[in-house]
C-alpha cells in the first residue's frame, strides 16, 4: 500500500490512482486561497493528486484542534454542505460554485495535529471519499 510519511511515524495512505506531486507556484497560490488570508500558519506540506480530486496536506502550528475548529467553523452557513466532529478531528464540507471543498484536521497524538483540505468538482466524490471517517481511517501511527 502506497503512503505519504507525515512525521513522528504518522503515516497518510494514499488511494489507487492517487499520487504525490510535487509544488508549482500555482499549487502553493491555491492553497493560499483556500483559507482566505486566515491560516498563514498551515503551511503545505504534501500536495496528493487524483484525476477527480486534489487534496492537499498541511501541518499547523501555533494553534490547537479546538481553535482550529472554531476558526474553521465560520464559514457561511449558506456554503456548508455537511460538517461533523469529534474528540479529535473535525470536517467541513461545502460547495463554492461548481467545487466541493472540504477541510478536515486530525489530533493523533499531543504534539501531532494535521490539516487536510480536499478539491473536487465530483458531488460523489466529496460524499464518499471526503468523509470524516474515510480520512481519519487513512491516518496510522507506525
Amino acid at each position: 500500500m502506497n503512503e505519504v510519511s507525515v512525521f513522528n511515524n504518522i503515516n497518510f495512505h494514499l488511494t489507487e490512482n492517487e499520487s504525490v506531486e510535487n509544488f508549482t507556484q500555482s499549487t502553493i497560490i491555491l492553497y493560499d486561497s483556500l483559507f482566505n488570508g486566515q491560516f498563514s500558519e498551515i503551511p503545505l506540506y504534501k500536495k496528493i493528486r487524483h484525476q477527480q480530486y486534489s487534496l492537499f496536506l498541511g501541518l499547523p502550528f501555533n494553534t490547537n484542534l479546538k481553535k482550529l475548529k472554531s476558526q474553521k467553523y465560520e464559514i457561511t452557513d449558506s456554503l456548508i454542505i455537511s460538517k461533523a466532529a469529534n474528540d479529535s478531528c473535525f470536517i467541513i464540507n461545502y460547495r463554492i460554485d461548481k467545487t466541493f471543498a472540504t477541510e478536515y484536521a486530525i489530533q493523533i497524538n499531543k504534539n501531532s495535529l494535521i490539516f487536510l483540505s480536499g478539491l473536487t468538482t465530483k458531488q460523489a466524490i466529496a460524499d464518499s471519499l471526503l468523509t470524516l471517517e474515510n480520512l481519519t481511517e487513512r491516518f496510522d501511527i507506525k
